[in-house]
């Protein structure tokens, strides 16, 4: 320890480590580590030392040190970092700057755990500083890198991170170690304890035996929270990713793989079964699925895990449970109640956060052995030490158990959950018990208009549930949400039920959704588009069960009328598959309304295109034109034309698409508003390119662009940037196609998967045109990542180019994927067109003189027999193996 006054208030800590150090140890040998160490720690602390800076701890390898500024922290690792330059050990630093409190001589808090997680993303010569640290520094006084936004272990929310350049020290790094992949929730509250339960989840999953892990236990015992920690821990150990599959709100077990599947971004296409779809897209890859709250989809939901194991035997699943699985190969660790010094820290941390200045007395310890230690039944007896004090809090909830433990047949934590839940209830008043149990029919949470408008919640009673832990709250990009943990709201919905009031909260929960989801949609072509997407991805799990309740009670007008408004949503988000069978479930249902049946007609065009099912988005584009002219509804007349040019281009007919892109822009001069304008100008612009009428496609594309800017709709003029640089490919001018694509795609909304492929399988194709095959793989394996299921077509040109770029080196492969692209454009009738006709012919000389006819047969009939998901798969290691 140094003799430098601890320092107070905010504080810089540094956490250093020695990356390698069992390598080192092996490379120097036991005297040369020992001589390395010695001189480390000499100028680690003699550079700390020059700065003031005070040595908190020092354990084996790592230093943790304080500092009164940022900037004596910074001039310190420098200075550290330049002295080890010269010999074998490299150290990697996080500095991080907060307010610990003071234990002296050490610190605690989160603070501390925080500068320890900045350290432990970075690596060995690299120094790492959080966004607080850097604020801290004078303007000018250092050079920072950014390194962007980065989830640490610890699951905070993203946090933006940079690194610190040291003259003459190396300064390109591999990524940081984070949470790079994964869609893991931000917690409401901070890890505590459980250090022996973690590690021994921790090195479950990290054996390779271990491919289904069950963490069972009562509600409330903490399953959740340690699971999504244990994933966070080992993430390092699964490079493909980490995972999170929530069940709590999923009633069908059929949907239970679906929900599974959109966890790791896989979607069937029309043509292929979800199982598939995991296979193609996580095949030879071993990323980690925590699936959540499965207990009430038992036993059916042994099939969907079933499956998915088949799909991706690779994979490692860590399921949270109240009962085991009963599944072949499943390893199972009960999860216990805290030990009783780790229960008391939670119960004393939770009530300090309150306010509660409470210390260790018997009446503590009692109450928490009489809560059986359960983390959720703690927390609900600490938000209430603000009114009680412990002994009173003990006595009220002796009389609760002693009531339960006479007649409920269950797991005794069990009814200990039961008794917390409900005595927490019936200490609320009126007010509150009423917004309490009407919160229980929101799925997945909720904003606070939509608890205003369906619940009757006012801002002090909804904060009052706050406080005593019944409701949580999650801070987001857009306006706060609100949720439950599902233990507690299916207490609840109990109450919601027993007071008779859970049909007309469930009648209003839909309403609201039905008008949101009509709002979202009605502004949805305007400059708030990627706020209404956003709006409708926080929702989903309420206008889903709104949507659900309508089929219900076979409400099937309201039902198509919502299932309309959605597809712009589907179509943008690329999910297709989830909104198509429903739209002609209802179409086959005979919607009778003729208004809500053209505008389900015009939706379910849409899908179908995404999903390249030509006959039928024929079929559909007939009646809704019909109908569009019945109505006397120009705007969706001008649509529906428009519609007919991508239709027919997509078919390869250029005559009828030239003859409705005439009659779309006629149509389009009736309607006022801007986008449709564009859109159907766009369609236009197109097939003049593609007739090699370069001055045509030019003026109209640039009139499209026009009424695009006054639109202000953001995919519209992204839509017509993509078609300009499409027009540029057409006409040879590859650099011109190049910055015109380049543009489009950074102004993409990364959720946007039908536009965002592509843009990137166009660059591909660019690229390969231009002779720049390092990037044009690049940009085909991003295309087969991202492209939404069902778009044959596209992937054919995914295929197509990729088969171009291994003809040489890989000729197998290459006639494989060839003739699987042939295949893929045949199955939606689509012509490969002029650019893709050059890159076959281009490829087809060097095949000609690397395989005999023979062969090249047998490899044609091996492509044409593969699956799309199985074409996916052989594109993207093809696409790898070049890169």
């Amino acid at each position: 320890m140094t003799e430098v006054p601890q320092p107070s208030g905010t504080v810089t800590l540094v956490f250093t480590d020695i990356e390698g150090s069992t390598r080192l140890l092996e490379e120097l040998g036991t005297d040369g580590y020992r001589d390395a160490l010695v001189e480390h720690r000499r100028i680690v602390r003699d550079a700390c030392s020059r700065y003031e800076g005070y040595e908190v701890d020092y354990e084996g390898d790592a230093f943790f040190y304080a500092f009164s500024s940022a900037q004596a922290a910074v001039g310190a690792v420098s200075e550290a970092m330049c002295g080890l330059a010269a010999g074998p050990i490299r150290i990697r630093v996080g500095i991080h700057a907060g307010e610990p409190a003071l234990d002296p001589p050490k610190y605690v808090g989160l603070d501390v755990h925080r500068a320890a997680r900045v350290m432990a993303s970075a690596h060995g010569g690299q120094v790492v500083l959080s966004p607080s640290a850097v604020a801290l520094l004078p303007p000018g006084t250092s050079r920072l890198r950014d390194l962007g936004e980065h989830r640490l272990k610890d699951l905070s929310a993203p946090i933006r991170l940079h690194q610190l350049w040291v003259d003459g020290l190396p300064t390109e790094f591999p990524p940081l170690k984070t949470l790079h992949r994964s869609n893991l929730p931000v917690p409401a509250t901070p890890f505590l304890g459980r250090r022996q339960e973690l590690d021994s989840v921790a090195a479950l999953l990290a054996q390779p035996h271990v491919r289904l892990l069950t963490l069972t236990g009562p509600g409330g015992a903490g399953k959740t929270r340690l699971a999504l920690q244990a994933a966070a821990e080992t993430a390092d150990t699964f490079p493909d990713g980490t995972y999170w599959a929530p069940l709590a709100s999923v009633r069908d077990p059929a949907l239970a793989l679906t929900s599974m599947a959109d966890a790791v971004s896989a979607k069937a296409d029309a043509g292929s079964t979800l199982e598939e779809a995991l296979a193609a897209g996580l095949s030879g890859r071993r990323p980690l699925l925590v699936v959540d709250n499965a207990e009430h989809l038992l036993p059916a939901l042994a099939a969907a895990l079933t499956t998915f194991r088949r799909a991706v035997p690779t994979a490692t699943l860590l399921v949270t449970s109240r009962e085991r699985l009963r599944l072949d190969g499943e390893h199972v660790y009960a999860v216990p109640g805290m030990e009783v010094r780790e229960a008391t820290t939670l119960f004393l941390e939770r009530a300090r956060a309150v306010g509660a200045g409470l210390g260790e007395t018997a009446a503590v310890a009692q109450l928490c052995e009489r809560l059986d230690h359960l983390p959720l039944a703690l927390e609900l007896a600490a938000a209430r030490t603000t009114l009680f004090a412990p002994e009173q809090l003990l006595a009220r909830l002796d009389e609760r158990l002693d009531l339960l433990r006479g007649g409920r047949d269950t797991d005794p934590r069990q009814e200990t959950l039961r008794a917390t839940i409900g005595w927490s209830h019936d200490l609320l008043d009126e007010h509150e018990q009423r917004l309490f149990r009407r919160f229980g029919v929101f799925v997945g949470g909720c904003t606070f208009e939509a608890a205003e408008h369906i619940a009757e919640a006012d801002p002090d009673t909804l904060q009052s549930l706050l406080d005593k832990s019944l409701l949580r709250k999650a801070d987001s990009t857009g306006a706060a949400r609100y949720w439950m943990l599902e233990t507690v709201r299916e207490y609840a919905l109990e109450q919601l039920a027993e007071v008779g009031e859970l049909d007309e909260l469930g009648q209003r929960h839909s309403d609201f959704y039905v008008a949101l989801v009509r709002e979202a949609n009605a502004t949805m072509m305007g400059p708030e588009q990627w706020t209404c997407l956003a709006t409708l991805d926080g929702d989903a799990a309420n206008w889903r069960s709104a949507l659900h309740r309508l089929l219900e009670t076979e409400d099937f007008e309201r039902a198509a009328s919502m299932t309309a408004d959605l597809a712009d949503y589907w179509w943008f988000r690329g999910k297709a598959d989830e909104g198509f069978p429903l739209l002609r479930s209802l179409l086959e249902r005979g919607v009778s309304d003729p208004t809500v049946r053209a505008s389900a007609l015009r939706g379910a065009v849409d899908l179908a295109y995404q999903l390249d099912l030509r006959d039928v988005e024929k079929r559909y584009l007939d009646e809704s034109l019909e109908l569009f002219e019945q109505l006397g509804d120009a705007d969706g007349v001008a649509i529906t034309l428009a519609n007919y040019v991508w239709w027919a281009s997509a078919m390869g007919d250029e005559y009828t698409a030239t003859q409705y892109a005439g009659r779309a822009i006629a149509a389009a001069q009736h309607s006022d508003t801007p986008w449709i304008r564009a859109y159907t100008l766009v369609s236009a612009g197109e097939m003049a390119s593609l007739r090699n009428e370069p001055s045509e496609a030019t003026r109209l594309l640039d009139e499209a662009h026009r009424f695009a800017r006054e639109a202000r709709n953001p995919r519209i003029v992204l839509l017509v940037q993509a078609a300009l640089g499409w027009h540029e490919v057409v006409m040879g001018d590859y650099e011109a196609a190049r910055a015109s694509l380049v543009e489009a795609r950074a102004l993409a909304d990364p959720q946007d998967r039908e536009l965002v492929s592509g843009v990137e399988v166009n660059l591909g194709l660019v690229d390969t045109l231009a002779g720049r095959p390092a990037s044009a793989v690049v940009h085909y394996q991003a295309c087969l990542e991202t492209v939404p299921a069902g778009s044959r077509r596209v992937v054919g040109e995914a295929l197509l180019g990729i088969a171009g770029l291994v003809a040489a080196s890989h000729p197998e492969a290459a006639v494989q994927l060839w003739s699987t692209s042939v295949a893929l454009h045949e199955s939606c009738r689509a012509p490969l067109g002029p650019v893709l006709g050059r890159i076959e012919t281009e490829m087809l000389s060097r095949l000609q003189s690397s395989l005999d006819e023979s062969a090249f047969a047998r490899l044609w009939a091996t492509g044409h027999a593969l699956t799309m998901p199985e074409a996916v798969d052989l594109g993207i290691a093809e696409a790898a193996r070049i890169a």
